[in-house]
């Protein structure tokens, strides 16, 4: 799932590290349909119960199209998250980390790893048991919202600074490099209108 990526890669550029969403993204429809199945099976039986009468059908069938809207809730829910899922792409190479979210219409985040300033991981207790989390990736002049149900978000952070380079290092090593050095056996040079006084 990098087809955005790919086609935006430099000719130096090559990809380090491709993230997942984790499937605990799928958590949510997943629950609206048992919710709905337990509704069907049980809703009539808790009603009855309820009551303590026979069930109207006003009643039953009330309780069906619970069910049903339910199911369908459930149903776009678990559409819309595979969608997320095929198309966000979560990418370090070894020049950017680049974020891409958007099925339809993408919206983009391309940050160089030199302006990367941190990445920090949030994790709940069920986060955390699932190997999952929500990552922030904090960056010179960009502003990058925080991505949920990172799979391994840990390994994705020492990725990230492994291969960081911090601001203006390289400008510095050149600027180092390029320095002029004078020479002991030069002379320094006299000052605008200043003259050497011969000796003796």
């Amino acid at each position: 799932m990098t087809h955005y990526v790919n086609q935006t890669l430099m000719p130096s550029e090559h990809i380090i590290y491709v993230a997942r969403l984790h499937r605990s993204i799928y958590i949510s429809g997943l629950v609206y349909f048992l919710y709905a199945a337990a509704l069907a099976v049980f809703g009539n039986y808790v009603a009855q119960l309820i009551l303590r009468t026979q069930v109207p059908g006003f009643v039953h069938t009330l309780i069906m199209l619970v069910a049903v809207a339910t199911a369908a809730i459930g149903a776009f829910d678990l559409i819309f998250t595979f969608l997320r899922h095929i198309s966000t792409e979560l990418v370090v190479t070894n020049q950017r980390v680049i974020i891409k979210y958007g099925f339809f219409g993408a919206q983009v985040y391309d940050v160089l790893l030199a302006k990367v300033t941190g990445v920090d991981i949030e994790q709940t207790t069920l986060g955390r048991w699932e190997g999952c989390g929500t990552v922030t990736i904090s960056a010179t002049a960009s502003h990058i919202p925080p991505i949920d149900h990172v799979a391994d978000p840990f390994h994705f952070q020492s990725i990230v600074m492994q291969y960081h380079v911090p601001p203006f290092a390289g400008a510095e090593i050149k600027e180092l490099k390029l320095s002029p050095v004078l020479s002991q056996d030069k002379p320094p040079l006299l000052e605008s209108g200043s003259k050497e006084k011969p000796e003796g």
